[in-house]
């Protein structure tokens, strides 16, 4: 992995600068601050700052004391401690996969059940979901769809990351890692003022790397699972009267991605017209160390991602009220090469007819190339919000949002030459005597050659323009009770264009959301609330193309009704903090995505397939069993079940026909079962340093890859480790991640091999091995270990 001594320097001279400026801001106060209780966390979930506790709605949040306690990097480990919440990334970074409550993406590409934002920001681009983490305060899951406050799809939930702001006192803070497998990471921060009192400025910046778990056996092969993240993170905070606050924050990150710890697994079951040839895979999908050695060809880089996003907030308070507004413009760039084996080796077998008539085989490596995808963004929001201190509060405004997305270029290129006997490709038929047709030419002979199937064009445009109004408003009826709705209107004009073929189309989407609640407040102070609110999700096209057809695949909104009842409160003398939720979601026409097999290779589209109901319950707690040791947790029972979908992908499976039912069936990508448990101890080492250590214990049950709920991923167990001393000024931690080196699959997705043989052997007029059907299991991140020092100054 490249190593970028440029930066390492410069963030060693942001640091050393900051150090020279002043000694002010303490993080160990912030920390010790931010008490272990939930309940104390303040979180802008509802666009106001209020205690965790006072929130009638499903939260977990996480302030900048658990992120760094907890060593949250990503969305996978947000996801880990967060009940309710499960993340998946079926390949890279290329599709980052978010699911609430078990109101999973079933069409894969779309835009996501589960929105993004950065400090209310919107993340529409897919690729920029993941993003690299650097310098967040607090980091907010909000469960229930939250379209009506939100916007955007926040059809099943949102999760909102925000980012540290500016102060008026001098800071810094340095952060060193280094583990094993080439883990390292620098992070600098730095923060102060510029004109005091008027305008403070902070900038952070980070290189973080790590190889990946997965030794790369083919020969001059570069990594499999790692990273190389560049980013830098910089915001000015302008108060020019006690009644303005505004924010500039901007965001640069460049990022190399290697390519996943990916395994093709052959199709075993579900055999067509009761012939030879599998559709699906049944049964656990094998685990790491199962699946043998990984090898990717050298030519396959991964993923190169490159992100700017800049946006500036305003708010104005006044005794009427308080103003807010926000603009948003961001781009995000992602181009990715893929060994076309997926990991299963270097080379995989093509049959095809030679000048002599006989039927032969040969060895070829494929790579797949897609070049730089383009996703603008562009957003603006204007709020009013009444008074909060008055009995009767409200607020109302609307909302812009306009994307640009450019798919590139791409193709595949095979590696290697045709034999020098090579005539046609199988499946194949003699026609005459010295005369055979090659059905497989049209599909695979293009691939062969110095540019393969490559076109460096741009493919298509689709723009999305949308416009929303949203008002809310809540009541006290008594001091206890209060009662509040919130509604939005939303339009979105989505558009297609085909660059290469003109072919072009349009639709506009309407929908109305909203959310209605009441809550108690018990004389202990703990919170009763229910909440009834629909989810809306636009609707959208699909398009696929194949030796001069065009096909548009157009679908309608989903949309859902969750209804919730819930609690929070501090039952025992103030020491033990819990919330519990349950929930029931009637999730209505559904997306997902129909293989279509007449395409070469086969494509699939997106319609609405189904309705589905979801039930469930999710708890945590957090305990201050003594003064040392603290214990926290949470568990989750998601059961989620198609109610009546029928999807044609499977109508030829012969356990699914003739009309590909899947009624009653499991939702993918939803394990039934997820917990996790935290256990630290606290301990006074001197008058400087107190010694501590934490474990985690991370639970996800088993999930189904697909609606036919027969290719299993396995439950799995991860634990987690942390040790050392932490003082006002210095930090040192030992730490180990998956220290058990479970490796069971975490993700996966049905593809095919772009070749016509799974044996080598094949007759020559028989399509039954034509592009070989295969699930593609992604495997985790194993044992990881390493030292990270912190100073604060």
């Amino acid at each position: 992995m490249r190593k970028n001594v440029f930066l390492l320097g410069l963030l060693s001279t942001v640091f050393a600068g900051s150090a020279l400026a002043q000694t002010a801001s303490d993080v160990a106060e912030e920390t010790a601050a931010d008490t272990k209780r939930l309940g104390t966390v303040v979180v802008t979930s509802r666009k106001v700052e209020e205690s965790l506790a006072e929130v009638p709605l499903a939260i977990t949040a996480f302030s900048a004391a658990d992120i760094e306690k907890a060593g949250l990097t990503d969305l996978n480990d947000v996801a880990d401690f967060t009940p309710g919440l499960t993340f998946l990334d079926l390949f890279g970074a290329s599709v980052p996969t978010p699911v609430i409550r078990g109101v999973a993406q079933t069409a894969v590409g779309q835009e996501n059940n589960t929105a993004v934002f950065v400090d209310g920001v919107f993340i529409g681009a897919s690729t920029g979901l993941n993003l690299s983490q650097i310098d967040f305060e607090r980091i907010e899951v909000v469960k229930g769809p939250q379209s009506a406050l939100y916007g955007r799809n926040s059809f099943s939930g949102a999760i909102n990351f925000v980012t540290a702001k500016p102060d008026n006192e001098f800071g810094a803070k340095l952060e060193l890692k280094a583990g094993n497998r080439g883990r390292q990471k620098i992070m600098a921060s730095m923060t102060g003022p510029i004109v005091e009192d008027k305008i403070a400025g902070r900038i952070a910046l980070a290189f973080d790397g790590w190889d990946g778990s997965y030794d790369n056996e083919e020969p001059g092969g570069g990594d499999i699972g790692g990273y190389e993240y560049k980013t830098v993170n910089g915001s000015l905070r302008f108060t020019p009267t006690e009644d303005w606050d505004i924010n500039l924050t901007g965001y640069y990150s460049e990022d190399d991605i290697d390519p996943p710890a990916i395994k093709k697994i052959l199709a075993n079951c579900e055999f067509k017209n009761g012939g030879p040839r599998a559709q699906n895979f049944c049964g656990s999908l094998p685990d790491a160390d199962e699946v043998g050695s990984f090898r990717v060809l050298p030519q396959a880089e991964g993923g190169q991602r490159e992100t700017f996003r800049t946006y500036v907030s305003a708010n104005y308070d006044q005794d009427w009220g308080s103003i807010s507004a926000l603009a948003s413009y961001s781009e995000v760039e992602f181009s990715f090469t893929e060994d076309g084996s997926r990991a299963l080796g270097s080379t995989f077998p093509y049959v095809y007819t030679n000048l002599t008539g006989g039927i032969d085989t040969f060895e070829a490596s494929l790579l797949q190339v897609d070049l730089p995808d383009t996703s603008t963004e562009m957003s603006g929001e204007l709020r009013y919000t009444t008074p909060q201190d008055q009995k009767w509060r409200g607020s109302a405004g609307a909302f812009y949002y306009s994307s640009e997305d450019i798919s590139g270029g791409g193709g595949t290129i095979v590696l290697s030459d045709l034999p020098d006997d090579f005539k046609a490709f199988c499946p194949c038929a003699p026609i005459a005597p010295g005369f055979t047709l090659g059905f497989g030419d049209g599909a695979f002979l293009g691939a062969f050659g110095p540019t393969g199937t490559i076109d460096t064009t741009d493919s298509g445009k689709r723009t999305t323009d949308s416009w929303a109004v949203f008002a809310s408003t809540e009541f006290d009826f008594t001091s206890a009770l209060t009662g509040r709705a919130e509604v939005r209107y939303a339009q979105d004009e989505i558009k297609f264009l085909e660059l290469r073929t003109g072919n072009n189309g349009g639709d506009t989407f309407e929908s109305i959301t909203a959310r209605f609640g009441l809550d108690y407040v018990l004389e202990d102070g703990s919170l009763l609330y229910a909440s009834a609110a629909r989810g809306a999700k636009s609707g959208g096209f699909d398009t696929g193309s194949d030796n001069g057809r065009f096909v548009v695949s157009a679908f309608d909104p989903e949309s859902n009704w969750t209804y919730e009842l819930g609690m929070k409160t501090n039952s025992i003398a103030d020491w033990f903090y819990t919330e519990l939720a349950v929930f029931y979601v009637d999730w209505k026409d559904i997306v997902v995505p129909q293989l279509d097999e007449s395409f070469a290779p086969p494509i699939s589209f997106d319609v609405n397939g189904g309705e589905a109901k979801v039930f469930g319950v999710e708890g945590s707690f957090v305990a201050e069993v003594t003064d040392n040791l603290s214990i926290n947790g949470g568990v989750a029972w998601t059961d989620a079940e198609f109610t009546d979908a029928k999807i044609d992908t499977f109508s030829a499976f012969p356990g699914f026909g003739p009309d590909g039912d899947v009624s009653g069936l499991k939702v993918q990508r939803q394990p039934e079962w997820q917990g996790n448990l935290t256990v630290s101890y606290d301990k006074t080492i001197t008058s400087d340093f107190d010694g501590y250590v934490r474990g985690d214990m991370l639970y996800r049950g088993k999930f189904f890859s697909d609606a036919t709920n027969q290719t299993v991923h396995d439950a799995r167990t991860t634990f987690n480790l942390r040790t050392g001393v932490r003082g006002d000024r210095y930090s040192l931690e030992l730490w180990g991640e998956n220290i058990l080196d479970d490796g069971k699959s975490v993700a996966s997705f049905r593809d095919v091999f772009f070749n016509n043989t799974t044996d080598g052997v094949t007759s020559p007029s028989d399509f039954s091995t034509f592009f070989p059907l295969t699930i593609s299991a992604t495997y985790p991140n194993r044992r990881t270990y390493g030292l990270t020092l912190r100073v604060n100054y």
